[in-house]
């Protein structure tokens, strides 16, 4: 997703978005069994207001505000708007609005590198279905996911909404999740379709590749997806792929996605994608989000003159309707407006836990019984990362459960002074990085906090009085840019970090856990020895302090197998 810049339609925002369709005489009133008979009873303009977006529901005189937008509804034929809510580990919209008491929380679910690393099918079906049942309850209509392009590089900026680096694992978590969420009666978007793997510069990449390796490995992830799960819509991506954007490829989308695999459903472009709205739609990209003036115009004359054929107009048309009459507001669902919270909680916990990884370990995991007093290391410990950023999540739940109260959950008593050490510590650094306030919303991810050292003296109290330390570092992405080959690695500080806590708490014959907490790999191969456990969390959302506590504990065996692979070193 990203956000636009454009004019938008002004006729079609002005449109009061709570009243429902009134279909005027004598005109037929959409059906599933009667669209051919409503494409004909359109007009031109009306056929194109249907292929193009409303706009995002950013403001406040949305229906649901912080969302994706909607399809154009046109009352006077029975056919109501669908709505388009961002995705994939959390239903993103505003949490509260304007003049409405209530506070609408979503579950922030782990990330989709996570669930890709349970390796369990099952997980990522709970997951969807969980995710189906909010985007019910909250009145919309389809979740903009899956993601399921491939890991081709460790530091893609949306690695954490993808699942992995290999196509049928891909493919397999994809298509349980499509059918979980689905069963609820809720649509699910297919995205980035296809070779879409970086976020620098996504607009103007050009994906340049044989047919053997577009094949085998780029496309199957989307094939296995459509063939078992038959998705409602699939996205198309912002890149070209050899030479031609993906939203104006009819190969792609016409004679591989439909004919060959038997795509039944609609296909819309990402979020201002493209250059060519006519290209798009003679492509079989059906619906061009969110909408701008200028498709609308172009696609009109473009019928008009002749350089686009109205059947191929109303062939977008027909696949628009049948996507709305799936919808749970074209069946009039009577939205209660809040979800189960606590249950979809306890399905992120299950399903967080079951993701993370034991990449190492010398006797120091199950904490041994005797082990009460914990010593928390890293700023991230204070900070936890429970997903992604962008417009698929803030970067944080309504409610994030730090390694503190995961760790006092499970009994453990947590350094006290030294919490309230890295209290001040983060304190400080907030003013650093944001004297005047932390933004309320970033696409890419805001600075964190700076590690610092302990002083020897300090460092000897906290080994005398605890039994064992856990360090946790930290890794957040997020859309529009990748990270930088400085973040695969550790910093400076990072380091000295880990090598003085190892030392100090070696030397007196106790045990250090390192904690990833991460959006993608780091590089660990030079420094892994320097602790006595090595555990990948990546992000295993709202839950994530309870979720590595019940891996710490023995409460949860870490069965999570790694969906990619941690490099030696970068490039």
């Amino acid at each position: 997703m990203k956000r636009f810049l454009t004019p938008l339609f002004t006729f079609c925002v002005a449109l009061a978005v709570n009243a429902q369709p009134v279909p005027a005489t004598g005109s037929p009133v959409l059906r599933a069994d009667n669209i051919d008979e409503v494409v004909s009873a359109l007009t031109l303009e009306e056929k194109v207001h249907l292929v193009i977006g409303c706009g995002m529901s950013m403001g406040s005189d949305s229906k649901f505000p912080g969302t994706a937008g909607r399809t154009y509804d046109i009352p006077r034929l029975g056919i109501p708007s669908a709505f388009l809510a961002d995705g994939p580990h959390r239903l993103a919209m505003a949490s509260k609005r304007e003049f409405d008491s209530r506070t609408y929380h979503a579950t922030e679910f782990p990330s989709s590198t996570t669930v890709a690393a349970t390796f369990d099918p099952d997980a990522a079906y709970r997951v969807g279905q969980a995710l189906g049942t909010e985007v019910k309850d909250y009145g919309m209509d389809v979740l903009l996911a899956p993601g399921v392009n491939l890991m081709r590089n460790a530091l893609c900026g949306r690695n954490h909404e993808y699942y992995a680096e290999d196509p049928v694992l891909v493919g397999k978590i994809a298509a349980a999740y499509i059918n979980g969420i689905q069963r609820e009666g809720t649509g699910t978007c297919l995205k980035h379709f296809a070779v879409n793997n970086q976020e620098t510069n996504r607009n103007n990449n050009d994906s340049r590749l044989t047919q053997r390796p577009l094949r085998e490995l780029y496309l199957k992830c989307f094939e296995i997806a459509v063939k078992e799960a038959q998705p409602w819509s699939v996205m198309t991506a912002y890149n070209k792929v050899n030479g031609k954007y993906t939203c104006e490829d009819r190969e792609l989308t016409e004679d591989i996605l439909r004919n060959e695999w038997g795509f039944k459903g609609l296909v819309m472009s990402d979020w201002n994608a493209g250059k060519d709205a006519v290209t798009s739609i003679a492509a079989g990209n059906d619906m061009l989000q969110p909408g701008q003036e200028r498709q609308y115009n172009a696609i009109l004359e473009a019928v008009k003159n002749g350089t686009l054929d109205e059947a191929l107009l109303n062939l977008s048309v027909k696949r628009v309707l049948e996507f709305v009459v799936k919808s749970h507001t074209f069946a009039g669902y009577n939205y209660p407006n809040e979800t189960d919270l606590k249950a979809h909680a306890q399905v992120d916990r299950r399903v967080g836990a079951e993701g993370i990884v034991l990449l190492d370990n010398k006797n120091a995991l199950p904490m041994a019984a005797g082990i009460r007093k914990v010593a928390l290391y890293g700023t991230t410990s204070y900070d936890m990362v429970p997903a992604g950023m962008g417009f698929g999540s803030t970067g944080f739940g309504y409610y994030t459960v730090s390694m503190v109260e995961g760790l006092r959950n499970a009994g453990y008593t947590v350094d006290k002074d030294l919490l309230n050490r890295y209290k001040k510590h983060m304190a400080d650094e907030q003013k650093r990085l944001f004297p005047h306030g932390r933004p309320p919303f970033a696409f890419t991810p805001l600075p964190r906090a700076e590690e610092f050292l302990p002083t020897a003296e300090e460092l000897a109290a906290q080994v005398k009085a605890n039994d064992i330390a856990v360090l946790t570092l930290g890794r957040v992405s997020g859309e529009g840019c990748d990270r930088r080959v400085e973040d695969f690695l550790l910093k400076e500080n990072e380091l000295a970090l880990i090598k003085q806590v190892s030392a100090a708490y070696r030397a007196a014959g106790k045990k250090l856990v390192v904690v990833l907490n991460i959006c993608s790999p780091v590089e660990t191969a030079s420094w892994k020895e320097l602790a006595d456990a090595l555990v990948c969390a990546f992000q295993p959302g709202q839950e994530v302090g309870n979720c590595i506590a019940d891996v710490l504990t023995g409460k949860v065996n870490p069965s999570g197998k790694l969906p990619m692979k941690f490099a030696v070193k970068y490039g």
